[in-house]
């Protein structure tokens, strides 16, 4: 599957100011909310075709306002899945991918974000075949604005044969979002209202 890299030219306003914008609006939701809309994307993913396919997954575990994916992360379990989250490294800065077998081995790790045991089995990102994608806004057209890190394009570049699927609330989708040429782009994406395939 090919590496789909975004065509445009110039950025304005600044991905910072974004962030803050839906950074707040995403906040901003009740967390009874937030819980019911998440259910309902969970929902969305479980039902769509190359969730119920792929056998070797990569989740992230929910913070703060995010999509709750913990559901998510119970029920691919139940579905015998094979279970990775991804584990953040600073030096070389990137994510390492460890199988989750059960969601009490969640320990909080880099910036407070729950990780797996560096002790379970440890996955080569090119094997994955389905990456679940966080972020803090999203377009139309596949676009992904995420926290300014870096990791998850990264590891975009390594998985090149997965398909990435983000999950927002949709107060997080816009028509646009000002990306950069290196900027790779979702194959899908799920709220509580739809389910959008970009390819």
């Amino acid at each position: 599957m090919p590496l789909e890299i975004a065509n445009v030219e110039k950025i304005s306003p600044s991905k910072n100011e974004l962030r803050k914008i839906f950074l707040a609006r995403r906040d901003a939701l009740p967390a009874s909310t937030r819980e019911r809309l998440s259910a309902l994307i969970t929902e969305r993913l479980l039902n769509w075709p190359p969730f119920k396919q792929a056998q070797r997954l990569l989740l992230y575990a929910s913070f703060k306002s995010e999509v709750d994916t913990y559901p998510l992360i119970k029920k691919a379990l139940a579905l015998e899945k094979e279970v990775y989250l991804p584990k953040t490294y600073f030096r070389p800065k990137r994510l390492r991918l460890f199988r989750l077998h059960t969601l009490g081995e969640l320990r909080p790790g880099a910036f407070g974000i729950p990780e797996p045991p560096e002790t379970n089995p440890e996955l080569s990102p090119e094997k994955l075949e389905l990456i679940v994608v966080p972020g803090v806004a999203f377009d139309r057209r596949g676009g992904r604005l995420g926290y300014g890190g870096g990791f998850y394009d990264r590891l975009f570049g390594e998985a090149k044969g997965a398909r990435r699927v983000a999950l927002a609330f949709s107060c997080q989708l816009t028509e646009t979002l000002p990306l950069e040429p290196h900027d790779v782009l979702m194959h899908a994406l799920v709220t509580e209202k739809e389910l959008i395939e970009f390819r």
